[in-house]
C-alpha cells in the first residue's frame, strides 16, 4: 500500500499504515489535529487536550476495584504498564487480568517491558533501599537499552489519549516510574501521581 496524501474536494487524505494506527490506539473515523511544537510534527484526535498531562500510579494496597474506580474518578482512558515482568501474587494485577478488567471499564492496557526496572537493579535496590543508586543504575540502563525509543512511543500515547504510567509501588518517590515520568515532564509534560 503506497503512503500518500491526497487532495480531494477539498481537503486531502493521509494515508497511515495500520501498524502506526494500531501502534497508538487510533480507529477509523478518528478526526486528527496536526501540530508542530518544539518536539516536531504530531497528529492527535481533535478531542486530545493541548494540556499534556501524563499520570502515575501504583497498586501497592489498592484491590483491583480500589485501582480501577481510582482511574475512572480521573478520566484515565489508558494503562502504560511499566513493569519488566507483568506479573503480580497481587489478585487481578497479572498482565491478562488486568487487561481483561481494564477493558471491561472501557480503559486502553500497554504493556512496555522495555521501561521496565531490569533484575539487577531491582536486587541492588531490595538490598540497599537507595532510590538515588537506583535512579543512576535505570539512567545507565536507559541510555544503553530501546527504552528511549519506548519513551517517544509512550509519549505518543500520551498525547492521544489521557494516560498513566503503572507499576507496583504506591509512592512515586519509592518508584522508578517517576524517573520516566520525569523525562515526559522534560518533554512538556505536567505530571500528576495518583
Amino acid at each position: 500500500m503506497e503512503r500518500s496524501i491526497r487532495y480531494h474536494k477539498g481537503s486531502y487524505t493521509v494515508t497511515i499504515p495500520p501498524e502506526i494506527i494500531n501502534r497508538i490506539g487510533l480507529k477509523g473515523g478518528d478526526i486528527l489535529e496536526f501540530n508542530i511544537d518544539s518536539n516536531g510534527f504530531f497528529a492527535c484526535p481533535k478531542t486530545c487536550s493541548n494540556q499534556r498531562e501524563v499520570y502515575t500510579i501504583g497498586y501497592e494496597g489498592r484491590t483491583l476495584s480500589q485501582f480501577i474506580n481510582l482511574l475512572k474518578i480521573n478520566n484515565i482512558r489508558q494503562i502504560i504498564d511499566v513493569r519488566e515482568i507483568a506479573f503480580s501474587r497481587k489478585s487481578g494485577f497479572s498482565k491478562s487480568a488486568l487487561e481483561k478488567g481494564l477493558k471491561s471499564n472501557d480503559i486502553i492496557y500497554r504493556h512496555c517491558p522495555q521501561l521496565g526496572t531490569p533484575k539487577e537493579i531491582r536486587e541492588s535496590y531490595y538490598q540497599t533501599h537507595n532510590f538515588s543508586l537506583l535512579a543512576e543504575m535505570f539512567e545507565k540502563h536507559f541510555i544503553e537499552s530501546e527504552a528511549k525509543e519506548i519513551l517517544f512511543d509512550v509519549i505518543g500515547l500520551a498525547i492521544v489519549r489521557k494516560s498513566a504510567l503503572m507499576c507496583y509501588e504506591l509512592l512515586p518517590s519509592k518508584c522508578h516510574r517517576s524517573l520516566i515520568a520525569k523525562k515526559m515532564a522534560s518533554e512538556g509534560f505536567q505530571v500528576v501521581n495518583l
